[in-house]
């Protein structure tokens, strides 16, 4: 194999690594989510509130037959409430053969690292436990989340 050769299957190989992630804002911070666990983008429509239900939880969504836990993603990050716009989106999750729903203020991209590039930078605590990490991609800083823990 030439050295052109090889370094062409070294940059095959790393692209090859990469993962794809959808990337998201609440608030004034851009969030990743591993887009294997996702299963789709809805525009936002408001769920029905469950009363007695944590403050976190915005309601239930029927989508297509399926009722749906909805949570707020502003207020798992402990951040106010705001009125849902044109912009806004509930970003469906499957983990562990569950949907639950996560309200968004706006879906950005989907971005393209492995799972090496993020740095356990994070102070981890109960209330945070899907906070996994940061990544600097394109000169900015994702905050890498895994909502897995929120079926825990």
């Amino acid at each position: 194999m030439s050295g052109s050769e090889a370094n062409a299957k070294v940059e095959e190989d790393s692209e090859d690594s990469k993962s794809e992630w959808l990337c998201f804002k609440v608030a004034n911070e851009t969030y990743t989510h591993n887009v294997l666990s996702i299963d789709e983008v809805l525009r936002f429509s408001e769920p029905t509130p469950v009363p007695g239900s944590p403050s976190f939880i915005s309601g239930i969504l029927n989508i297509r037959g399926s009722v749906v836990s909805v949570f707020s993603g502003r207020e798992l990050l402990g951040l106010t409430e705001k009125t849902p716009d044109e912009d806004s989106r509930i970003i469906i999750f499957r983990i562990n053969g569950e949907n639950f729903g996560v309200t968004v203020d706006s879906v950005v991209e989907i971005a393209y690292f492995s799972k090496e590039q993020v740095e356990d930078n994070v102070t981890h605590d109960e209330s945070h436990s899907f906070m996994k990490g940061t990544v600097n991609h394109h000169n900015k800083l994702l905050i890498v989340v895994d909502f897995a823990a929120l079926q825990e």
